[in-house]
């Protein structure tokens, strides 16, 4: 099983180096980032596969996924009457906290 040890670790970034039975050793950088996504209420299907979508396709350890979604007030009628018909979509924000990767690799 290889064995990591952490050098220079701080908040937001540290570099982390792990020798494999190869004698292989990985040294790679971690890093805090964040990706935003966004859409509308009506269409959360299609927010969702992107969200999955690019989770499988990139080399990322999730931290935390948190958004909100912010009512939208439909605009009333020049006379001011509210316009019949269903509500206005909603803004819909998500935002996913993760780990990023970067490594460098070498022989010991």
């Amino acid at each position: 099983m290889p064995s990591a040890k952490v050098r220079n670790e701080n908040f937001l970034t540290r570099k982390i180096q792990v020798t494999l039975p190869s004698a292989l050793v990985v040294s790679a950088f971690v890093m805090h980032q964040i990706k935003i996504f966004r859409g509308v209420e009506s269409q959360l299907p299609q927010l969702e596969t992107q969200v999955n979508n690019w989770l499988s396709e990139n080399n990322v350890k999730v931290l935390n996924i948190f958004g909100n979604i912010s009512p939208q007030s439909q605009p009333p009628d020049p006379k001011g009457v509210l316009i019949d018909g269903g509500f206005p979509a909603s803004d819909v924000i998500l935002i996913v906290h993760y780990d990023k990767f970067v490594s460098k690799l070498g022989s010991a």
